[in-house]
Formats: C-alpha cells, structure tokens, sequence
C-alpha cells in the first residue's frame, strides 16, 4: 500500500488530489466531487468530511450552499514525493 493510498483511504480521493495537484480548474464542491468521481451525493460528503478530518482540504469560509474545498500543500520537499506517489498509483 502506497504512503498515498494509506493516508487517503480510497480511490476517489486519490482522483481528486491528482486533480488539485495537476491544476484543478474553479471550485471542488461536494457536487462536484460526486460528478467527477461518479459517486453518491452522500459519499462525496463522507469523502470531503474526512480529507478536511485529515487536514487534506481546507473548506472555504462560505458557507451552505456555497462551501468548497481547497487543498492544503505540504511543504515543497514532501509536495514531489506525494505528487510522485500519486502519480505512479495511476499510470
């Protein structure tokens, strides 16, 4: 198990950070999420819950209908080797 797999969990979050990370273009909704990773509403919320829990995404200080999600950057050293982990994982 990659250091990525084990600290996200699942495929779908995987997805979405190699999104952020390849140049993710507007705002990653819980919507959104479940559009692009073909997921349940439901799930997308679980999923976005628990990569805020793990201090992955940082919600937007909007809130209902307007809450998104941003990624928190690891320092530049640590961003090339996940970005390198999560790359490989999908090639």
């Amino acid at each position: 198990m990659t250091l990525v797999r084990a600290k996200l969990g699942n495929e779908q979050q995987v997805k979405i950070i190699i999104r952020f990370l390849e140049g993710f273009e507007g705002k990653l909704t819980s919507s959104r999420y479940a559009t692009l990773t073909r997921v349940s509403q439901d799930t997308a919320n679980r999923d976005i819950a628990d990569l805020v829990a793990k201090s992955i995404l940082q919600k937007s200080e909007a809130g209902g209908r307007s809450t998104s999600y941003g990624l928190i950057l690891p320092q530049p050293k640590n961003q090339s080797d996940f970005f390198r982990c999560c790359r490989n994982r999908h090639r």
